[in-house]
């Protein structure tokens, strides 16, 4: 049909929507006793409300250094492929976040459940460990071989670590795509006992956009 019969040709464009609700974009939190910590720990704080989790800053790209340019082979090449991990502190953990790095000292640990092998031999431990570096404590859950690396006073490396909400409050927790093993030198920190981060109740809230 000619474009001169309707006004033209139509106009293409997006309609604009209105306000949309989200749950869980938020959290709000408050002090609570949940665990069987000391609660005395932590100071008393005023209610607050957190935002979206924020982000984790990423690295670097290697595709801005110029040794990403040069031939894959070359000693250059290999050495700009290679980034330093950044590290994470425990104030800065948040729920629903994970791909954190931390370097961490294990303040004390817990075996709360062993079964031993079964039929097919199975064997499962799970321990609560109290770990902290200067910012902060909090709990962490090792599963298995985790439990072994995890002893008091040991100061321990955790890569790949997420934040798992147990009845509200955070729990540090390592998955089979993260990695924990000893630190390779022992932390020269010194662990913030009274800034317990498992203290603290979130609740989720719902957020209007």
């Amino acid at each position: 049909m000619p474009a001169g019969e309707r006004g033209g040709p139509r106009a293409r464009g997006r309609k604009r929507r209105g306000p949309r609700q989200t749950e869980g974009d938020g959290y709000s939190l408050r002090c609570c006793g949940l665990t069987d910590i000391d609660r005395d720990k932590i100071p008393h704080s005023t209610h607050l409300a957190l935002s979206a989790p924020p982000a984790i800053s990423p690295s670097p790209s290697s595709s801005s250094s110029p040794a990403a340019s040069l031939h894959p082979g070359s000693p250059m090449a290999d050495s700009g492929a290679r980034r330093q991990p950044s590290f994470t502190k425990v104030d800065q953990l948040r729920p629903g976040t994970h791909g954190h790095n931390l370097l961490l000292k294990v303040v004390d640990s817990k075996m709360v459940l062993q079964r031993g092998g079964g039929p097919q031999g199975r064997h499962m431990r799970i321990a609560e460990c109290l770990v902290g570096d200067e910012t902060g404590i909090i709990v962490f859950t090792a599963r298995n071989d985790q439990v072994d690396v995890m002893k008091a006073g040991a100061s321990v490396d955790l890569r790949n670590a997420k934040i798992d909400m147990f009845k509200g409050s955070m729990r540090l927790a390592v998955d089979k795509w993260g990695i924990v093993k000893a630190a390779e030198s022992p932390a020269d920190f010194t662990v913030k006992e009274d800034n317990n981060m498992s203290l603290i109740e979130f609740e989720l809230v719902t957020v209007v956009e």
